[in-house]
C-alpha cells in the first residue's frame, strides 16, 4: 500500500485505546495490551491495532487515545504500522468546548507520548505558534435582539438572543449536549452551540426531516444515525475544521427491516426472532432472541427483548441472561403493547380479558425487572402513539397517559396535545385552540393556551431551562429563534418545581 491519507480511511470502526502513562499500561478495545520482551508499551499499542485492522480486512483504521484522565487525541494506524495524527486543530477562543489531547507538557510544547520513533506524532502547542490558517474568524452572534413573531409559553419572552435561517422543510432537534441541530437548503446539518449558534460540527446529506435522526453509538464511538431506502447513515459526531462538512458512512440494511433507536446503538430487528446488533468494529451481527420474546433495543453489545414475564438480553454469542418480573394480576401472556423510555423503564399495557375488565399499565425497570408502578387505566394509548419523556424529570407522556416514573411514581390522564415537547413538569404542544401547555401538576386544569400574535403560531419545538426555540416564518424564509427564559418566571418555576407536586 502507498502512503496512506485519512480520506482513504472509514470513518468506522473506530479502535480505542486506554493508556494510562502513570501505571504504564494500555487496553486496545478493552484487551490488555502486553508488550514482548524488549518492545516498549507504544511500540505494542501500534503493533495490536494495525493486527486487529489486519484481521478486519483493512489497510488502515481510525485510533481513539484515551488518557486515565479523561484527555484524548485521535489518529490512524496502518497494517505497516505508519500514523497520521487526525486531531483536529486548536480551536478558536470562542468555541464553547475544551480540545483534549493525550500528552505530556515540556516547557509549553505537547509532545504526543504514546507513538513514537520514525512515526512519532508531536504537536506543537505554545503560546508563540501562528493561528491556523484554516482556523475560521470570530463568530458573531446572528440574529440577535431579533423581535419574536410568535406568542411564547409562560416563562420566555424575547427578544431573541439569535435567530437563523433555517430549511423549513428538515424542522430542527435539540441533541443531548444541549446543541440544536438545523439543516439548510442544501442539505447541511449543522450542531448549533445553544448560546451563539455557533457551527460546532457539521455533516453533509442531511434527511428530509430531522427527527429521523438519532443520537447513538457505533463501533464504540459516538454518531448520528438514520435510516433510509435499505440504509443505515451514520455521521461521526468529530470536530471538523470550519467549512468541512462530515459525510456519512452508510451500510446497507434490508429494507424491510426494522429499526429500534431506544438502545445505546442501533437495533434492526428482521422479524422471525432474529435480530442485527453491531459489534465493536461496527459489524452488523446476526442474533437470536429467545423465542416468544419480543426486540427492544441494543444495550452495551446485547440484543434486549421482552417476553411474558421476563427481559432477556442475548449476547453475540447467542447466550441470553434472563431478568424476571411479575406481570400484573389478571394479565395473561406477554405485554400486547410496550414503549421504552431510554434505557431506563419500559410502559408495559395488557388491553384485559373482558368487557368488564380495564386495560392494565405496568412500567417496569429495565434493569432489574422491578415494577415501578401498575395500575388499571380507562383507555389504553393508540397502539401507534409515540412515547415524549424526559429523563432528568422522569416524566413520560404516551397519547394522554402521563407517566411520573420517579421515587413517587403515578400515572395520569392528560390532554393530547400535537407535536408534543416534554421539558421538565411542563408538556408542551399544539391544540385546534393554538399552542398551550399542561402543568403536570396540575394536569386537571387541562391545556393552558397563552396568547399568541396569528391563528398560524405553533408551540416551541424545543424546550430547554434557559431557553424556547421557535420557528416562524419571514417572507420567504423560515427563522428559527432563541428565546431566553424569563429569569423571574425561571426563578418562579423552580420554586414551583420543588415544592408540592400532586401529580
Amino acid at each position: 500500500m502507498g502512503q496512506i491519507t485519512p480520506d482513504e480511511v472509514p470513518a468506522f470502526p473506530q479502535y480505542v485505546i486506554d493508556y494510562d502513562e502513570e501505571a504504564q499500561t494500555a487496553r486496545l478495545d478493552g484487551v490488555p495490551i502486553e508488550p514482548a520482551a524488549g518492545v516498549s508499551l507504544r511500540e505494542a499499542a501500534l503493533t495490536a491495532a494495525a493486527r486487529k485492522a489486519d484481521t478486519h480486512g483493512l489497510d488502515a483504521v481510525r485510533v481513539t487515545i484515551r488518557s486515565n484522565v479523561g484527555e484524548e487525541w485521535k489518529m490512524i494506524v496502518s497494517v505497516h504500522g505508519e500514523t497520521i495524527d487526525t486531531t483536529p486543530p486548536p480551536e478558536s477562543k470562542n468555541t464553547h468546548k475544551t480540545r483534549r489531547r493525550t500528552a505530556t507538557v515540556l516547557g509549553g510544547v505537547v509532545l504526543l507520548m504514546l507513538v513514537g520513533g520514525g512515526t512519532a506524532v508531536a504537536v506543537h502547542l505554545s503560546t508563540d505558534t501562528d493561528q491556523d490558517q484554516d482556523t475560521a474568524p470570530p463568530w458573531e452572534t446572528p440574529g440577535a435582539n431579533a423581535q419574536v413573531p410568535v406568542g411564547l409559553p409562560d416563562g420566555f419572552t424575547g427578544p431573541a438572543a439569535w435567530s437563523v435561517d433555517i430549511n423549513d422543510d428538515t424542522g430542527v432537534t435539540g441533541l443531548d449536549d444541549g446543541r440544536i441541530l438545523t439543516a439548510n437548503s442544501d442539505g447541511i446539518l449543522s450542531a448549533r452551540h445553544p448560546e451563539t449558534a455557533e457551527p460546532t460540527w457539521a455533516g453533509s446529506g442531511a434527511p428530509a426531516d430531522l427527527s429521523e435522526i438519532h443520537e447513538s453509538t457505533w463501533a464504540g464511538a459516538p454518531v448520528l444515525a438514520s435510516y433510509s431506502r435499505g440504509n443505515l447513515n451514520l455521521w461521526p459526531i468529530e470536530e471538523v475544521r470550519p467549512g468541512d462538512a462530515v459525510a456519512p458512512e452508510q451500510v446497507p440494511v434490508d429494507h424491510t427491516a426494522e429499526l429500534l433507536w431506544e438502545g445505546d446503538a442501533p437495533l434492526v430487528s428482521l422479524g422471525d426472532f432474529v435480530v442485527l446488533v453491531p459489534d465493536e468494529a461496527g459489524t452488523l451481527t446476526e442474533v437470536t432472541i429467545p423465542a416468544g420474546s419480543q426486540p427492544v433495543s441494543a444495550v452495551e453489545g446485547e440484543a434486549v427483548s421482552i417476553g411474558a414475564d421476563a427481559i432477556y438480553r442475548t449476547g453475540l454469542d447467542g447466550e441470553s441472561t434472563v431478568t424476571e418480573f411479575t406481570p400484573p394480576g389478571g394479565v395473561e401472556g406477554r405485554p400486547e403493547m410496550f414503549w421504552t423510555i431510554g434505557t431506563e423503564a419500559l410502559v408495559l399495557a395488557w388491553s384485559g380479558n373482558g368487557a368488564a375488565d380495564e386495560p392494565v399499565i405496568a412500567v417496569m425497570d429495565q434493569d432489574t425487572g422491578e415494577t415501578i408502578i401498575k395500575d388499571r387505566i380507562e383507555r389504553l394509548p393508540n397502539e401507534s402513539a409515540e412515547i415524549t419523556y424526559n429523563t432528568g424529570s422522569q416524566r413520560a407522556v404516551i397519547g394522554a397517559l402521563a407517566i411520573r416514573y420517579d421515587d413517587d411514581p403515578s400515572l395520569n390522564e392528560v390532554p393530547v396535545l400535537e407535536d408534543p415537547v416534554l421539558a421538565g413538569n411542563t408538556l408542551y404542544g399544539n391544540t385546534t385552540d393554538g399552542p398551550a401547555q399542561v402543568d403536570f401538576g396540575r394536569s386537571q386544569d387541562g391545556a393552558e393556551t397563552y396568547p399568541t400574535f396569528t391563528d398560524d403560531d405553533t408551540a416551541p419545538l424545543i424546550v430547554a431551562d434557559d431557553a424556547a426555540y421557535v420557528v416562524a416564518p419571514r417572507l420567504d424564509e423560515t427563522i428559527l429563534y432563541r428565546a431566553p427564559a424569563d429569569v423571574d418566571e425561571a426563578d418562579d418555576a423552580e420554586t414551583s418545581e420543588n415544592g408540592d407536586d400532586d401529580s
